[in-house]
C-alpha cells in the first residue's frame, strides 16, 4: 500500500469513537430498561441475553481503547479503558502487555499468551465458547494479582517486572471499587448491581468468546500475518458491536490504524486475505468440523 494512504488512514479521531460508545452506552440503558420492565416475567430472558451481549462487547472499546486509538485524546482512551475494564473484570495494564506479545507473537505457542491452539480440539472449542475458561482466568486474577507474591508466572512472558506493581494496585483499586458498590447495593437493599451488570455479563461471555474463537482458531502458525488472522464478513450490527475487530486481518496487519478506518483498509486489502469467514455462525461450524490439527497445545495463559 502507498505509504501516503497508510498515513491518512492511521489518523485518529475523537468523533467515530464518542459516536461508536454513546451508541453502545445506549444500549446498555435499553438493556437495563428491558430488564427492569420484564421482571417477573420470562421476557427477562431475552432481555438479559440483550443486556449480556451489550456489556460483553464493551470488550471491543476495551480493546482500542489499550491501543489508544479508540479516540485522539489520550485521556478519552484512558477513561474508556479503566470504566469497561471494571465492568469486564480486565485489567488494563496486565490486558495491555498481554496484547502486545499477542500482536508481536500472534499464534506463537510459546510467546502469544493469547493464542487458542488448545481450542483446535472440538471438546476444548466447545468449553472455550462457552466462556468458562476466559471467566475463570477473570475471576482468578483478581486474586492473584492482589499481590506480588501471587502473580502466576505465566504473566512473566509478557509482564515486564517493573510493571507488576502497576498491576496489582490495578487490582486492588477494582476490589475497591466493587466493594464500595456491594457495600451500596446491601445498605439499599438492591440488587441492581447483580440484575443489571454481573448476571448479564457472565451469562453472555459465550458471544465474545465465539467471535474471539473466529479470528485465529483454524489458521496457520507460520507464515506472514495474514495465514496467521482471519477476517469475518459478518452482519452490520455485530461488526458494530465489535466496533469493526471482525475485520481481524486487517487490524492485525496495520494494528495502528483506528477502529473506524478498517472498513476503508479492507477495501484497500481485498483479495490479500487467506482466510475469510463468512459469517460467524458457518466460522464457527467450519472450525467444529475441521480435523483437530497436532500443534495443538495449551497455552501459557488462556487470555483476553
Amino acid at each position: 500500500m502507498p505509504k501516503s494512504v497508510v498515513r491518512d488512514l492511521k489518523e485518529r479521531c475523537d468523533l467515530p469513537g464518542l459516536l461508536f460508545l454513546a451508541g453502545h452506552v445506549a444500549a446498555l440503558v435499553a438493556g437495563g430498561w428491558l430488564i427492569h420492565q420484564s421482571l417477573g416475567t420470562w421476557w427477562v430472558v431475552p432481555a438479559t441475553v440483550f443486556q449480556g451481549i451489550a456489556i460483553v462487547c464493551l470488550f471491543a472499546p476495551f480493546h482500542e481503547a489499550s491501543h489508544h486509538s479508540a479516540f485522539r485524546s489520550e485521556w478519552l482512551n484512558t477513561v474508556t479503558l479503566w470504566l469497561t475494564g471494571l465492568l469486564l473484570l480486565n485489567h488494563p495494564t496486565r490486558f495491555m502487555y498481554a496484547h502486545v506479545n499477542h500482536h508481536a507473537f500472534t499464534q506463537d505457542l510459546a510467546l502469544d499468551p493469547q493464542n487458542l491452539a488448545h481450542a483446535e480440539n472440538s471438546g476444548n472449542w466447545l468449553r472455550y465458547a462457552s466462556g468458562f475458561d476466559i471467566l475463570a482466568l477473570y475471576l482468578r486474577m483478581q486474586v492473584l494479582f492482589l499481590s506480588p507474591r501471587t502473580v502466576p508466572a505465566a504473566a512473566s512472558v509478557y509482564l515486564p517486572r517493573e510493571k507488576v506493581m502497576r498491576t496489582v494496585w490495578e487490582c486492588r483499586t477494582f476490589w475497591l471499587v466493587y466493594l464500595t458498590v456491594a457495600a451500596v447495593a446491601v445498605s439499599l437493599q438492591s440488587w441492581a448491581p447483580v440484575i443489571y451488570w454481573l448476571l448479564p455479563r457472565f451469562a453472555c461471555e459465550w458471544f465474545q468468546s465465539t467471535i474471539r474463537l473466529s479470528e485465529h482458531v483454524g489458521c496457520d502458525y507460520r507464515g506472514d500475518i495474514e495465514n496467521r488472522t482471519r477476517t469475518v464478513l459478518t452482519m452490520p450490527p455485530v461488526r458494530w458491536l465489535c466496533w469493526n475487530m471482525p475485520y481481524h486481518v486487517e487490524h492485525h496487519a496495520f494494528p495502528n490504524v483506528p477502529f473506524h478506518r478498517l472498513p476503508a483498509l479492507h477495501r484497500h486489502l481485498r483479495g490479500g486475505h487467506v482466510h475469510v469467514g463468512r459469517g460467524h455462525i458457518r466460522t464457527a461450524i467450519g472450525q467444529l468440523t475441521a480435523a483437530p490439527r497436532e500443534e495443538g497445545a495449551a497455552p501459557p495463559e488462556t487470555s483476553a
